[in-house]
This record gives C-alpha cells, sequence and structure tokens, in this order.
C-alpha cells in the first residue's frame, strides 16, 4: 500500500469516527429535547430566564459536548491528520469550548 492510500484510508477513518460520534449524539439531543415544552415553541426556550430549571439530562449533555471539542483540540494537535484549515479548526475547536462552557455557566442553556 502507498503512502497517498494510507493517507486516504487514515482520513475515511477519522471522518466514520466523527460520523457516527455526532449521528449518536444528534439521537441522543432528539431524545432529551423532544418532550420538553420548548421543543415545538421557541418562546419557550426564555421562559423563566435566567432561572431557568437545567434537568440532568440536558446537563450532561452540555458536559459531554463541552468534553468532546477539548478532546477535539488535543487530537487535533496530537492524532489527526494535519489538513490545510487546521488554524480554522482549532480555533473554532477552542471558541466553542469556550462558548459552551460559559452558556453552562451564565444559565444560557
Amino acid at each position: 500500500m502507498n503512502e497517498a492510500t494510507q493517507v486516504k484510508i487514515t482520513k475515511c477513518s477519522e471522518s466514520m469516527w466523527k460520523l457516527t460520534y455526532f449521528a449518536t449524539v444528534e439521537t441522543w439531543v432528539l431524545k432529551i429535547t423532544y418532550y420538553e415544552p420548548w421543543f415545538g415553541d421557541s418562546k419557550g426556550y426564555f421562559k423563566d430566564w435566567p432561572n431557568q430549571e437545567l434537568k440532568l439530562s440536558l446537563s450532561l449533555f452540555y458536559m459531554c459536548q463541552c468534553g468532546f471539542y477539548i478532546y477535539s483540540i488535543f487530537a487535533l494537535l496530537t492524532w489527526e491528520t494535519r489538513r490545510k484549515d487546521f488554524s480554522v479548526m482549532m480555533s473554532h475547536h477552542i471558541i466553542t469550548s469556550i462558548l459552551i462552557g460559559y452558556s453552562y455557566v451564565t444559565s444560557m442553556v
């Protein structure tokens, strides 16, 4: 197997891992949010804000997402194949981690 084929296999493996993760998370989010009163009515997002009760399932989701983006920072630095958009992806993961953490701490969930 030549180097070009090996690089393609590596990139495909990384993409499949991300597809599996995001499909699983999307299913989980739909399960968590489907029975919430604000699921079909966006006005409900801000009801009782900023003193909204944060359910355990949504709190766990936030923690998992923040953990994933923090993991992604280290994965980009050490494990994943360097791509042309490395700096853009690194910025995205850092900013997203900060925004998720900030929204959790300030009850903007």
